[in-house]
């Protein structure tokens, strides 16, 4: 097994806590607006559900770049700027 370096370790370590620090906003924000009422759902759990569509949504593009060949992303020929 390969171990990672001390850069990316302090890569994933830095993204772990972006994503934590998201999902306690989201929270708040979902609790703000009382959106958990809709549905009688605690707002965490409306918030984890989010994260996981969005997660799951980049899982989705990333596999469609792979299968067409493609990079998307702004400046290469394949992305158009609406």
């Amino acid at each position: 097994m390969i171990e990672p370096t001390k850069e990316e370790i302090e890569v994933l370590e830095k993204l772990i806590s972006v994503r934590k620090q998201f999902r306690k906003e989201l929270i708040k924000l979902i609790n703000k607006y009382s959106l958990e009422n809709d549905t009688n759902t605690p707002d965490y759990i409306i918030a984890d559900c989010m994260i996981s569509s969005y997660l799951t949504m980049n899982e989705i593009n990333f596999k469609r770049d792979e299968w067409y060949g493609v990079h998307l992303e702004p400046g290469n020929k394949y992305f158009k700027e609406k």
